[in-house]
């Protein structure tokens, strides 16, 4: 019987557990392996809460999947790779994916006795509301912002002294609070993207232009190298 870390990841990329394909989600260039364990999650082994390994935990949506990148040219995957620790990569790429799962889903894991030596988190568009089961965007900012800074409050109080850190990928230029822009644990507030997954010799290949776009929209290898140095520079610092 296969296991279920809960709370577990869309349908959509649950459906693909202990599967492994080169097109997943917009990526539609074919040259990416995608390996998802039997909980949903994209990685080379099973998740297992019983595992006694110093672990990466990073949690985010596509982005902190990796969309269209190979899993160790990902933030987390170096950043796990630089603290010689084993990966838990439960990121949710696909657009339902919110930051209201990512709270759930470490509320959960600060309840098991797993060995978490770093969280890092990348918050996706505050204007993704909702949980696994139902989900939908939310069309009025200041309350994107209000519902977002509640959760920013609730993750710092579960993550008291716990090495962790957070990026945001938003960008839909909402003014936020100085508890956000200030937090002690922030790398960054939608970061330039220096670069892009490479999309140009595979335009003849999307199958619409909508899935172009997004693809086109992900950042590439070099964004990926910046952020992990950004990370391991304030992990470092702790």
């Amino acid at each position: 019987m296969k296991s279920i870390l809960f709370p577990k990841p869309y349908a959509s990329q649950y459906d693909l557990r202990g599967e492994s394909l080169s097109c997943y989600g917009s990526d539609f260039r074919g040259c990416v392996t995608y390996n998802f364990n039997d909980q949903g999650f994209r990685s080379d082994f099973n998740y297992d809460l019983q595992d006694p390994d110093s672990l990466v935990v990073c949690l985010g949506s596509s982005i902190g999947t990796g969309h269209g990148l190979e899993m160790a040219e990902t933030f987390s995957s170096r950043v796990a790779k630089h603290f010689n620790k084993k990966l838990w990569n439960l990121g949710q790429g696909c657009f339902k994916s919110s930051n209201q799962t990512i709270l759930e889903q470490i509320e959960f894991l600060t309840k098991t006795n797993l060995d978490i030596a770093y969280y890092v988190i990348q918050f996706t568009h505050i204007n993704r509301m909702g949980t696994t089961g139902q989900s939908y965007l939310e069309l009025d900012k200041d309350v994107a912002v209000e519902r977002f800074t509640e959760i920013l409050q609730k993750i710092t109080a579960l993550l008291e002294n716990k090495l962790w850190c957070w990026l945001l990928c938003d960008y839909s230029n909402n003014q936020f609070p100085e508890s956000v822009t200030n937090h002690p644990h922030k790398i960054v507030i939608d970061p330039d993207s220096v670069d892009f997954v490479e999309v140009g010799p595979f335009e003849h290949l999307a199958p619409t232009q909508h899935a172009l776009n997004m693809l086109s929209l992900h950042p590439g290898i070099e964004w990926n190298q910046h952020i992990a140095a950004a990370i391991i520079e304030h992990f470092d610092e702790y």
